[in-house]
């Protein structure tokens, strides 16, 4: 895909993440971050942040801490806030830059 940036998501609460949380920016505006190979989350072309993993790890939550400081959107981290998430699929919020069940005017 074309012009599409990918790098290694900066901790801001310890060293590094040694390579394990990577963030790509799609040309459609929206982010992605994997987690140990793994898609956890996206933020839409529109500011807002969709789960697309159904578990949870403390690690994890770090990188998605980290992640939504790193765009400014709310932090979904904590485990009762991600929890309660619905859990949607990566490629429609990749492929359409929204979430497919927002209403817009």
């Amino acid at each position: 895909m074309r012009d599409l940036k990918q790098f290694e998501l900066q901790a801001t609460r310890q060293k590094s993440f040694y390579g394990k949380a990577i963030v790509t920016e799609y040309p459609n505006g929206c982010k992605e971050l994997k987690s140990y190979n793994t898609i956890v989350c996206q933020i839409d072309a529109h500011g807002q942040i969709h789960r697309t993993w159904s578990g949870w790890s403390l690690t994890t939550g770090n990188h998605v801490a980290d992640f939504c400081r790193l765009y400014g959107v709310e932090n979904v981290a904590s485990k009762k806030v991600w929890s309660a998430l619905p859990v949607e699929s990566p490629l429609m919020v990749a492929l359409f830059g929204i979430n497919p069940t927002l209403k817009t005017a």
